[in-house]
């Protein structure tokens, strides 16, 4: 009984995930954290974002990068648990999701992985989002802000390219 449970709830999550894939989402980065302290000064101007994509392998990938300096962290997920539909204390819906994410830096060729909880927060009119991070190294980086219209942001597949 416990492993026809566990079949359905993996099932469900692949399809809450399948519906994310059929299309790339970037979120522009208002507020920044690390380690509990706000450094979202330090990257104003940069034009941040978190995204969401799929690469040519058809694999979940997920990026932060910065628009005007072409830095950026990029690899493939690996989700741990989905959850859809949560009614937020301001009678919003969210959508979480947790996830292991192997990354690699284009900017300092460093590998490594780090655990996130995203949350996708369903506001009228735009659609708000938090996303926790802590890395293998113990820094935990906290990201809020909005989820972008698609026609304000690039290609995803040249995002895996870069």
């Amino acid at each position: 009984m416990k492993l026809y449970l566990l079949t359905i709830f993996l099932l469900l999550s692949i399809t809450v995930i399948s519906q994310t894939q059929n299309s790339t989402e970037r979120y522009r980065i208002t507020q920044f954290k690390e380690n509990g302290k706000n450094v979202s000064k330090e990257y104003k101007g940069k034009e941040q974002y978190l995204m969401f994509f799929e690469n040519e392998k058809n694999e979940f990938c997920f990026a932060i990068g910065s628009q005007i300096t072409k830095e950026k962290s990029y690899g493939v997920i690996h989700l741990n648990d989905s959850k859809k539909n949560i009614q937020t204390k301001d009678n919003c819906t969210a959508e979480i999701m947790n996830f292991r994410w192997k990354y690699r830096n284009n900017y300092d060729s460093v590998c490594g992985y780090a655990a996130n909880t995203f949350t996708k927060i369903f506001t009228e009119p735009v659609v708000s989002f938090h996303c926790i991070m802590a890395t293998q190294d113990l820094v935990v980086y906290e990201y809020s802000g909005f989820m972008e219209k698609p026609s304000e942001y690039f290609n995803e597949t040249e995002l895996a390219k870069r």
